[in-house]
């Protein structure tokens, strides 16, 4: 028995020059040894070749150093394209800066501003413009847009949800209440509004398990054939509050800022608003730039599929 045999297949070596020995053997070399020059090179082929040899060796060399070179070079070009390229890039698409929502960036800054108890109200009945003289107050005749805040379709649907209970208990009783006339109480509390209400719309009113605001609200508007049931209704008198619309369903929009009212802008904005709540604090007398918009809709607008805008409509 030859002492090959006691070898198994699995040990034999196939590849000596494959195994990591000898490529860290040729690392160490590699980093141990002299750094020789091109014609350093030659001289030794020069000396241990015959002439014949020399020059194929010399050829062949010659030719890898020229595509060595030749493949750096190409690789330099390709990356300084490809750099090139990324810069254009960069020019016509990364480095344009996202459009700025302004209506977004100025709801959430003036958001403690404009909430009371976490909520989106006014309390108006309690307030000077409940005091002011309407007749001589302008109004606001054309629509507008309002911005849209998170959350703003809960109100929307809360109230156009009453509304419609609203509207279809008080039509049987259209002929009766035709006549009836409402007054807004002189002392008032800022949870709800305070009436006078003739009969039997007060009867009417007082049977209705919700606010009789809400109730007067839409018998008004029925009476004086303003109804339009498919959309909702904020009442006879609204008010553009400097920065904001103050509904006389008690809530609270902050009016849009770009293509819709030009006295209000992003640019301006912050003034009228520093305005507005220095004589909120202050309680100057002199009323503030107040416009009443009358009998308005609020309308939902939709231009495509992934935006909804929303407009007041004065009618």
């Amino acid at each position: 028995m030859s002492l090959f045999s006691d070898f198994t297949q699995g040990a034999i070596i196939q590849n000596p020059k494959a195994t990591y020995s000898y490529k860290k053997a040729l690392e160490i070399k590699k980093e141990t040894e002299p750094v020789k020059t091109w014609k350093e090179i030659r001289n030794e082929m020069k000396e241990k070749l015959t002439p014949e040899e020399y020059k194929k060796r010399l050829y062949k060399e010659t030719y890898q150093r020229k595509k060595e070179d030749i493949a750096k070079k190409y690789q330099e070009k390709k990356a300084e394209e490809e750099a090139y390229i990324e810069e254009i890039y960069k020019e016509v698409y990364d480095i344009l800066p996202e459009p700025q929502d302004y209506d977004d960036i100025f709801t959430q800054k003036y958001r403690c501003d404009d909430i009371v108890k976490d909520s989106y109200i006014f309390s108006w009945w309690s307030s000077k413009l409940a005091r002011m003289n309407w007749n001589y107050t302008p109004k606001q005749k054309t629509p507008f847009r309002i911005s849209k805040r998170y959350g703003i379709d809960f109100p929307i649907k809360a109230l156009m949800w009453i509304q419609d209970k609203a509207y279809n208990y008080l039509k049987p009783h259209l002929e009766e209440i035709r006549n009836c006339k409402y007054y807004l109480s002189k002392k008032q509390y800022i949870y709800s509004p305070i009436y006078y209400i003739d009969e039997p719309l007060r009867t009417i009113a007082d049977n209705w398990p919700v606010n009789t605001a809400r109730i007067i609200n839409v018998a008004d508007w029925m009476i004086r054939w303003k109804f339009i049931a498919s959309e909702l209704y904020l009442w006879r008198n609204n008010f553009i509050f400097w920065d904001v619309l103050v509904t006389n369903t008690w809530n609270t929009f902050r009016i849009a800022l770009e293509n819709n009212l030009p006295w209000l802008t992003k640019d301006t904005v912050e003034k009228i608003h520093s305005l507005r709540m220095d004589w909120w604090k202050n309680k100057w007398e002199k009323a503030p730039p107040i416009y009443i918009v009358n009998d308005a809709y609020l309308i939902q607008i939709h231009p495509n599929e992934r935006e909804t805008l929303y407009y007041i409509v004065p009618t």
